[in-house]
């Protein structure tokens, strides 16, 4: 009897609480479009648990629905407490794309689109709201004509610090309507964000070529630094910022620069696993090991080192998947691209022979510049026998791809040029690699396995050309 009446209570009381627990674990989104133009078109919907614009993190969920008469629906789903939602709308909707939204457990929402204004409505829409309206507050830059002086970065920061304090301002208009730790984050966002702005206009000058401009922006990152706390324990509010590792991290590459006259990655990694700890210094040696920084260096080895430091799951896992696709002897993707006379070319019609792909789009400068260094490098290697070299364009349309082989720009003569069928960032072999920016330059060895993923890109810096070329010399050298 006892038995049964235990059973009776599971049912009837604690079942119901873990259905409970279950359901808020996700976020549903629905449409209401009003704007006829926009019929058929799709909405591109990413989730990230953890999220950095410097790291390309990767995605929980990725998702795209087709507007079908004037309504979508989706539901994304076993997502933590807090994470971060970038939505991609048709272009005449496109203020907010690449933006991350603050989104929460149990968001119930319908993303209005109408008339070119985008608006929320629904259980916790009062945060996407506040969003998208702070995305519409520009800061006031100092203009400048011309080398500055010591006046320029406090008047610059001034200027920051009176756009941070319009955020401010409305975001307290929403301070009754969005939960407490919806509103911390955000505010956290807003204040991290200026001040990687602000190293962002600091290191712009650091690498200046005038000499008093290098002293002026020393001076003035040293200032900064004197007047913040460096290197501290973040709290769990920072650790939830997107903003938060992008701040860090582009003042450790700063002190980096201020240290060493220029860049040095082996100096950023050990100084970020010396001077910061646990779930902040993993996620820091993540981003500067797959992330969007500037420099181009071969990481394969700091990879293996990162994966030996980090004890963060979300940071272990997201290494070891990057290394998986992009390491040294991993089997390169096989593709099959479309020539410009539409013929069908896979990777694999190449197995016996090295293969340069470079990967481009048309308006991509750093493209066109690269492209001017490499009739230097295919000039190296007048015998094809023994290798290849393959132009990948990620244009959204076959007149585009072949005007810009025709333009000479991205291309040469001795090229093969392929297409990604109007797939762009879309494509499978684009997303494989997860290629978020061009120019991209990998090199695949004779058995289709990488050989590089990051080799020194031609004309990047003095040197770098040759350095290039003979990789691929050594590689033929042992075929």
């Amino acid at each position: 009897m006892r038995a049964k009446l235990l059973i009776f209570l599971f049912i009837l009381v604690i079942l119901p609480s873990l259905s409970h627990a279950v359901a808020q674990q996700s976020i549903t989104i629905s449409g209401v479009v009003t704007d006829a133009s926009l019929e058929g078109e799709t909405i591109r919907f990413q989730y990230y648990d953890h999220y950095s614009f410097f790291g390309s993190w990767p995605t929980s969920h990725d998702t795209e629905v087709r507007i079908k008469d004037g309504k979508f629906l989706v539901k994304v789903t076993n997502i933590p407490k807090v994470g971060y939602l970038v939505i991609t709308l048709p272009q005449k909707y496109a203020s907010t794309n690449g933006i991350p939204f603050l989104a929460q457990q149990n968001d119930d929402l319908t993303l209005n689109l109408n008339n070119g204004e985008i608006s929320f409505s629904g259980k916790g829409s009062e945060k996407y709201n506040c969003q998208t309206q702070l995305v519409h507050i520009e800061p006031n830059y100092v203009t400048v004509f011309s080398a500055i002086d010591s006046t320029y970065f406090p008047k610059q920061f001034q200027s920051y610090d009176r756009w941070v304090s319009k955020k401010l301002d409305l975001l307290q208009t929403y301070k009754q309507s969005i939960e407490q730790q919806a509103y911390d984050l955000i505010k956290l966002n807003i204040l991290y964000l200026e001040d990687r702005y602000k190293m962002i206009g600091i290191k712009y000058y650091l690498e200046s070529e005038n000499n008093i401009e290098r002293e002026v922006a020393k001076s003035a990152f040293v200032d900064y630094l004197n007047k913040k706390a460096h290197y501290n324990i973040p709290n769990k509010n920072d650790l939830d910022s997107y903003a938060y590792y992008d701040y860090e991290l582009e003042k450790s590459i700063l002190i980096s620069r201020l240290n060493c006259n220029k860049f040095n990655f082996y100096s950023v990694f050990h100084d970020v696993n010396k001077m910061y700890k646990g779930t902040l210094r993993d996620r820091l040696l993540l981003t500067l090991t797959i992330g969007e920084v500037s420099f181009r260096d071969s990481t394969d080895f700091y990879r293996d080192q990162a994966i030996d430091i980090v004890t963060d799951p979300f940071c272990l896992n997201a290494l070891k998947s990057k290394k998986s696709v992009l390491g040294k002897g991993s089997l390169a993707y096989n593709f099959h691209l479309q020539d410009t006379t539409g013929r069908i070319i896979s990777l694999s019609d190449f197995k016996g022979k090295l293969v340069v792909l470079d990967y481009y789009f048309t308006g991509c400068s750093g493209c066109v510049h690269m492209a001017r260094n490499m009739p230097e490098v295919l000039s190296a290697f007048p015998d094809t026998s023994k290798i290849v070299f393959i132009t990948i364009n990620l244009d959204k349309n076959m007149s585009m791809f072949k005007k810009a082989v025709k333009s000479g720009l991205y291309t040469h003569e001795g090229n093969i040029n392929l297409y990604t069928n109007g797939e762009a960032d879309k494509h499978p072999l684009v997303q494989y690699y997860n290629i978020i920016g061009c120019p991209f330059l990998m090199v695949v060895d004779q058995n289709s396995n990488i050989l590089n993923s990051d080799p020194p890109y031609p004309g990047s810096r003095p040197n770098a050309t040759l350095e290039f070329i003979n990789i691929l010399k050594d590689q033929i050298a042992k075929m």
